[in-house]
C-alpha cells in the first residue's frame, strides 16, 4: 500500500513515560457516539497527504495539536497510525494541570475549565486519557495493548 485509506492517532503526553497498557502512561480515546471508545482519526480526502489527515482529524476530534514522532504502517491493512505527543489544547501549551480527564461539554471552553471542552466533530461524545482501554464496542481491545507496547518499544532511527 503506498497511501493509506485512513489513519488514526496514537496520543500521548510529552512529560509522561511512554509505557505498555496498564503500566501508568497515558493515551487518548474518543467515545464516538455510535462506535464507543476508539482512537482519534478518519478518512483521508482525496487532497491530503496522510500527515494532513492524522492532524485535521486529531484536531476536529480532540481539539489537541502536537508533535509527529512516526507512522506505523503495518498495523491495518488499509490505515496507518501516527504516533503524536500532545502539545496543545485550541491552541494553549498543556501542562500538567490540564492532563486530567477531559470531558466535552458544549456549556464550557477551555478558558472557563480547563477539564472540559467543545470539539468540532459531531460525532464525538467525549475524549479522555487512559491508562487501560475502556470497555470497547467496534474495537478490539487487543489493538490498544499492541500499539501501547509498540510505542513503548519504539527507537528513533540513528
Amino acid at each position: 500500500m503506498t497511501e493509506p485509506e485512513f489513519v488514526l492517532a496514537w496520543v500521548t503526553l510529552a512529560d509522561e513515560a511512554v509505557t505498555p497498557e496498564g503500566e501508568g502512561g497515558r493515551f487518548l480515546l474518543v467515545r464516538n457516539k455510535t462506535r464507543g471508545w476508539e482512537l482519534p482519526g478518519g478518512t483521508r480526502e482525496s487532497d491530503e497527504t496522510p500527515m494532513q489527515t492524522l492532524f485535521r482529524e486529531l484536531f476536529e476530534e480532540t481539539g489537541v495539536s502536537g508533535r509527529f514522532i512516526c507512522w506505523n504502517k503495518k498495523f491495518y491493512p488499509k490505515g496507518w497510525v501516527g504516533w503524536v505527543i500532545a502539545e496543545e489544547l485550541f491552541g494553549k501549551k498543556l501542562t500538567n494541570d490540564d492532563n486530567k480527564d477531559w470531558t466535552q461539554n458544549s456549556q464550557n471552553t477551555p478558558d472557563t475549565e480547563p477539564e472540559s471542552w467543545k470539539v468540532y466533530d459531531s460525532g464525538v461524545v467525549e475524549a479522555k486519557w487512559h491508562t487501560e482501554s475502556p470497555e470497547m464496542y467496534t474495537w478490539d481491545a487487543s489493538e490498544i495493548t499492541v500499539l501501547a507496547k509498540w510505542a513503548a518499544e519504539w527507537t528513533p532511527l540513528e
